[in-house]
């Protein structure tokens, strides 16, 4: 599909624009429509009650139901936070398959197989806290990969600058900035104030490798270093200094 932000094409699928980063609207809506259709479902159920309770049971029944239906159909409308990337909560559960779960990820992760470590979590859809050791190192290496990608669509406009306008070039830079700088702030998130998971070693590893991919394109590690290190991702000095290299990709 396109991006009707930077006009990109990428798998519709994806929740974001590999590129600029912006929400896949058309998955984010077809979501809510599962959501409204769900509640189309419940309240045909409860028209099958008239054969159990009287009438005017069922039309009270039917006006609270309504009732609800409506308010979760507000907040789901106005949450801005229901679709994001990380925003749904499980609940703690055991999983029966945990250590067969575990045992596959620990022989990837010994083997530095990151990408398969992500498609594996993906696949198997395990993001209880039990395999968060593992989770951090697919949420880096999830950056690492968007960077890459950034870096050819970066490569693709400077070999077509004539077809790429002043802002589409300026965000080819930052995307690039943006989710380098992503990557390693995740890393330091993980590393930093907390109880070692093991997996400080895989984590440096990504770190490392998402700043050979920044320094080869001569960004100044001081001044990335400054720009994560705090507990917010700062995106619009990130930005700033983005807009600021620009022109020495576009001579």
């Amino acid at each position: 599909m396109k991006c009707k932000i930077c006009g990109a094409m990428y798998e519709s699928d994806l929740d974001y624009c590999p590129y600029c980063h912006s929400e896949n609207d058309v998955k984010s809506n077809k979501k809510l429509e599962e959501e409204l259709k769900g509640f189309d479902e419940e309240i045909k159920e409860i028209h099958k009650l008239p054969n159990k309770i009287s009438a005017f049971s069922v039309k009270i029944v039917l006006g609270i139901v309504l009732l609800l239906s409506v308010i979760i159909v507000l907040v789901v409308l106005n949450s801005d936070s229901l679709f994001s990337e990380k925003t749904e909560i499980k609940e703690e559960t055991v999983d029966p398959n945990a250590s067969k779960h575990i045992e596959k990820l620990e022989e990837m992760l010994e083997d530095k197989d990151y990408e398969g470590i992500k498609e594996y979590i993906s696949e198997e859809d395990i993001y209880e806290g039990e395999y968060s050791k593992y989770i951090e190192v697919s949420d880096a290496i999830r950056y690492y990969n968007w960077m890459i990608l950034d870096i050819e669509f970066l490569e693709t406009v400077q070999e077509e600058e004539e077809y790429w306008g002043i802002e589409q070039r300026k965000n080819a830079v930052y995307s690039v900035l943006h989710s380098g700088l992503q990557c390693m702030y995740t890393v330091n998130d993980c590393c930093n104030d907390r109880v070692p998971k093991n997996n400080e070693e895989y984590l440096k590893e990504i770190y490392e490798m998402a700043w050979d991919e920044l320094e080869k394109l001569d960004f100044d590690k001081e001044q990335c270093l400054k720009l994560i290190d705090g507990e917010v991702f700062n995106d619009s000095k990130i930005k700033q200094y983005a807009y600021e290299e620009y022109e020495r990709f576009f001579e």
